[in-house]
C-alpha cells in the first residue's frame, strides 16, 4: 500500500506463553502406602506454548498426591487430590487405577486443573448369543450325505449330531469365558492452595 495515511498500529497481543509450566507430584498423605521417596516431575508446556493448549498426565498408583505447578521453577500453586486412596480401596478387587490429570493453558496464560479422574478397568462377562444357524447347516449337511449313501447313513448321523454336540458345548463354554474390560471411571476434585 502506497498511501501515507495508512500505518499498522503495534498492539502487543501474543498468543502464546513466555513461561515454562512444569508439574511435580508427591505423596499428600504419608500414612498411606507408597514406595518411599517417591516423586515425579513432568514438563507440562515449554516456553512459547500456544495458549489454550491441554496436557494429560497419567500414572497408576493408588494413594492421594499433592501436584505442584511451578512456573520457570518457582512455586505458583499446590493442588490437594484426596480421594484416590479411598476409590482404590471402594475398587480393591479392581487392581491399581489409572489417574489421569487434564491441564489446561487458558487463553490468559493461566495453567488450570481442568479434571482428575480415577480410571479402574473392570472386567464384565459377556454372553455371546448362541449359533443357530452353524447347527442348521451341519444337519442339512448330514442330510444329504444321507441320501446320497444309505447304508452309511447311521454313522454319518452319529459323526453330525457328535459334532453338533461338540459345536453348542464350544459356544457355551465361549460365552462364559468371553470378557470384556470396562472402564469404570471416578472423578475426583482437586483442592487449590497457592503458596
Amino acid at each position: 500500500n502506497s498511501s501515507v495515511s495508512f500505518r499498522t498500529k503495534t498492539i502487543f497481543f501474543t498468543d502464546s506463553t513466555p513461561h515454562g509450566y512444569n508439574l511435580t507430584l508427591t505423596p499428600l498423605t504419608p500414612s498411606q502406602p507408597h514406595e518411599e521417596g517417591w516423586t515425579r516431575s513432568v514438563e507440562l508446556f515449554v516456553p512459547r506454548s500456544p495458549l489454550r493448549s491441554r496436557k494429560t498426565v497419567k500414572l497408576n498408583l493408588g494413594f492421594d498426591l499433592r501436584a505442584t505447578l511451578l512456573e520457570n521453577s518457582v512455586e505458583v500453586v499446590h493442588w490437594d487430590i484426596a480421594g484416590i486412596h479411598n476409590a482404590t480401596l471402594a475398587n480393591a478387587g479392581l487392581g491399581t487405577p489409572l489417574i489421569s490429570l487434564k491441564f489446561e493453558l487458558d487463553g490468559s496464560g493461566i495453567v488450570q486443573i481442568a479434571s482428575v479422574t480415577t480410571i479402574f478397568d473392570e472386567p464384565v462377562p459377556v454372553e455371546e448369543p448362541k449359533k443357530a444357524d452353524t447347527n442348521a447347516s451341519a444337519s442339512n449337511a448330514s442330510a444329504g450325505d444321507a441320501n446320497a449313501s444309505a447304508d452309511a447313513a447311521e454313522p454319518a448321523e452319529a459323526e453330525t449330531s457328535a459334532v453338533v454336540e461338540n459345536v453348542s458345548n464350544g459356544s457355551n463354554t465361549s460365552a462364559a469365558n468371553s470378557v470384556k474390560i470396562r472402564k469404570k471411571k471416578v472423578g475426583i476434585p482437586p483442592m487449590e492452595s497457592f503458596g
